[in-house]
C-alpha cells in the first residue's frame, strides 16, 4: 500500500488531481459501506468488505480509463460499491444477535458487559 501511494504521488504533480484521487477512493470506497453500517440492520462485514474493494477498485479503474478530473469514476464507484455491498451482505449470514445487541450498548453510552467477563458479587 505504502509503494501505491508512493507511486501515485510521484505521478501527480498538481494539488487539486492529487486531492481528487483522495476524495474519490473516500466516496467511491467508503460511502456506501459507512452509510450502511449505520441504517441497514442486514448489512454484514463481508458486505462492507467487498463494498470497500469493489467500489475503490471501480473508481481507479475509471479514473485511468476517463482521467482524473471526471466525475463517472465516483458515480459509477458509487453504484458498483452499492451492488456489492448489498449482494454480498444478503448472500453472507447476518450479524449475529449478541455482537448486534452489544453494539446498541455501546451507541447508547452504556458499556455492555461480555460474557468472559467477571461480574463482582455484591457487598
Amino acid at each position: 500500500m505504502g509503494l501505491a501511494v508512493i507511486g501515485t504521488a510521484i505521478a501527480i504533480d498538481n494539488v487539486v488531481e492529487a486531492l481528487t484521487v483522495a476524495y474519490n477512493l473516500l466516496v467511491g470506497g467508503l460511502l456506501v459501506p459507512i452509510l450502511g453500517g449505520l441504517v441497514w440492520k442486514r448489512g454484514t462485514v463481508y458486505g462492507a468488505l467487498a463494498s470497500v474493494v469493489v467500489g475503490g477498485l471501480a473508481v481507479i479503474a475509471l479514473m485511468a480509463t476517463h482521467g482524473i478530473l471526471a466525475n463517472e469514476s465516483v458515480y459509477y464507484g458509487l453504484l458498483a460499491s452499492l451492488a456489492a455491498y448489498l449482494v454480498v451482505s444478503l448472500a453472507t449470514p447476518a450479524t449475529d444477535a449478541a455482537v448486534l445487541a452489544a453494539w446498541r450498548e455501546r451507541l447508547s453510552g452504556r458499556t455492555p458487559e461480555l460474557p468472559s467477563e467477571p461480574v463482582a458479587a455484591p457487598q
